[in-house]
């Protein structure tokens, strides 16, 4: 699936969390997968979670929190929430 800088996504329901210092450890209950992620993709993860985002608003968040230029942070942001979907992590937010 490709990703869309102004399409808004959240969390996949049924995926469990636990955070750990700066990391997030989830387990795609679907899959049976276990994810570490870094003090960046924690980042991502936490901003998700707690509000349904585009990449475009998280990466927003992201230039503030970490010195990373725009460019690069949409490719990088883009490619992770390309492995989110890969693995059903995060979908495409439709509101009810």
């Amino acid at each position: 699936m490709v990703v869309a800088l102004d399409r808004v996504y959240s969390c996949q329901n049924g995926v469990l969390m636990s955070q750990i210092d700066d990391e997030v450890v989830l387990m795609s209950i679907e899959k049976g997968y276990y994810f570490n992620l870094d003090e960046v993709g924690s980042s991502i993860w936490n901003r998700l979670k707690d509000n349904p985002q585009s990449i475009s608003q998280i990466c927003s968040g992201l230039m503030k929190e970490y010195e990373v230029d725009e460019q690069t942070c949409l490719q990088e942001t883009t490619d992770f929430f390309e492995e989110l979907l890969q693995f059903n992590l995060i979908n495409e937010y439709v509101p009810a």
